[in-house]
């Protein structure tokens, strides 16, 4: 009773298109009647009509109840990918519409952030908004769209006892949109209540991916696309809560979903990209590849990093991974002038002019606060992403190409990078890469501006003490 007749035919139509398209998706099957419709009316016995249909049974939990590990997330990545991939070629009158939860609809919020009681979290669901503003509405005209589920939430998907999803059911919040924002919906659910939101959500977009590609403005977008459907539903929850404050579910429903906005509010939204497309199997930047291939056959033609030439120098590899070292047990302490002491006495019974710290080592000694992840909880950074070069302080550093100044800062913490240069370099039309300088003495920084161009072979900077 009071369902658009419109809508109603809408998700029968599209029921029955999933069933030819694609007649091993795990979704409800429409169970017609003897005259061949697929619904028909009873009249109550206060004399309204209802639409009523038979649809047939699914088996499984509710994936809110067995939540599943990353290969359930996985598979419902493909399942949802299956989905919108048969979804393609179908199309409704009924699917041109709009309420609340249509992503488009985010901005729609703003007027809801008066009811979000905590300031903090008010402040967050507003950046969100800003971000849409500027970063998605302009985007919206180049993303694919297409007929979506739109309602991915874990108490709309059943899982089986191997941890399979046996099932996608309630069509009710199916229309034309944004085909991303169905990975968005189902990954702002997936993600919550997790100790590695954003590892556990790659595990979906590596899914999905497979079956249905995502495009690198979606991947970019998704980030962004998330945190919009956490603001509609903070947002909506919110209200409601204030107009029925003696509902205490309404309040501790949303809780999950404001921690999981402060958890993505500490993400670089680049890296967090990065990680969906890595899962995904592409590169975690797109050109990634082409600025390798140019490095490695221009290596013989870069300008030297310092004097003399660090391949020319005597080299020592640090035991920066050895909890065992004293200088790793010294670095961990801050007792930053015993570990010089330690560091020059190595050197020396090394007869080494430069140390080394290899990439990709595990690091024992990163032990400040600033190192705790913010990608899973209760872990701390260790893996070393770098190829390093430890020399004496107001050592030299010139740039082995051409680069313009993009990035300046003084990270002043101990242990931290110190003085900081980002050069953005464009050796060829459209083959863009940055290099980031790190551990610099303060004096370099304040001596640059952003924009200025350094030539080949032209001081950068100088390392700090």
């Amino acid at each position: 009773h009071g369902e658009d007749p419109e809508a109603l035919a809408f998700q029968e139509a599209m029921l029955a298109h999933l069933a030819v398209a694609d007649p091993g998706l795990p979704v409800p099957r429409l169970i017609a009647r003897r005259d061949g419709a697929l619904s028909g009316t009873v009249d109550s016995s206060d004399g309204r009509s209802h639409a009523v249909r038979l649809v047939s049974y699914l088996p499984g939990e509710a994936m809110a109840d067995a939540r599943g590990d990353h290969a359930t997330l996985r598979d419902l990545g493909r399942v949802l990918g299956r989905l919108d991939r048969a979804l393609l070629s179908f199309g409704h009158a009924g699917a041109m519409r709009t309420f609340d939860w249509d992503i488009r609809q985010t901005p729609r919020a703003r007027a809801r952030l008066a009811a979000i009681r905590d300031a903090g979290d008010r402040a967050r669901v507003a950046d969100i908004l800003d971000a849409y503003d500027s970063r998605v509405a302009p985007a919206l005209a180049r993303l694919p769209h297409q007929v979506i589920h739109n309602d991915a939430n874990d108490w709309n998907l059943l899982v089986d006892a191997a941890g399979r999803v046996s099932g996608v059911i309630d069509f009710g919040d199916a229309l034309f949109s944004p085909r991303v924002a169905d990975v968005a919906v189902a990954l702002a659910y997936a993600m919550m209540e997790r100790d590695d939101p954003i590892l556990a959500g790659a595990e979906l977009v590596a899914g999905y991916h497979a079956e249905h590609p995502l495009s690198d403005l979606e991947f970019a977008l998704l980030p962004d696309l998330i945190a919009a459907r956490l603001a509609i539903s903070v947002s909506l929850s919110s209200e409601r809560a204030a107009l029925a404050a003696d509902n205490p579910y309404l309040s501790v429903s949303e809780r999950g979903a404001f921690r999981l906005i402060e958890t993505l509010a500490r993400q670089d939204r680049h890296i967090v990209t990065g990680i969906f497309r890595k899962a995904a199997g592409l590169e975690a930047a797109p050109g990634a590849e082409r600025v390798k291939a140019w490095l490695a056959a221009h290596r013989n033609r870069l300008a030297p990093l310092m004097q003399p030439h660090p391949a020319r120098a005597e080299k020592h590899v640090l035991k920066l991974a050895d909890l065992n070292d004293p200088l790793v047990a010294a670095s961990r302490t801050q007792d930053l002038a015993r570990a010089a002491a330690l560091y020059a006495a190595e050197m020396e019974a090394a007869g080494a002019e430069l140390g080394m710290g290899p990439w990709g080592e595990v690091r024992e000694v990163y032990a400040a606060p600033f190192f705790a992840s913010k990608l899973i909880a209760g872990e701390r950074r260790k893996m070393h992403l770098g190829l390093d070069i430890f020399a004496p302080a107001g050592t030299v550093l010139t740039a082995p190409l051409q680069g313009r100044v993009v990035g300046l800062a003084i990270n002043p913490d101990p242990l931290d990078y110190g003085g900081l240069i980002v050069l953005e370099h464009e050796p060829e039309p459209g083959l863009v890469f940055r290099t980031l300088w790190g551990h610099l003495a303060h004096a370099s920084i304040e001596r640059l501006s952003l924009g200025q161009m350094i030539a080949a072979g032209e001081e950068v900077a100088r390392l700090g003490d």
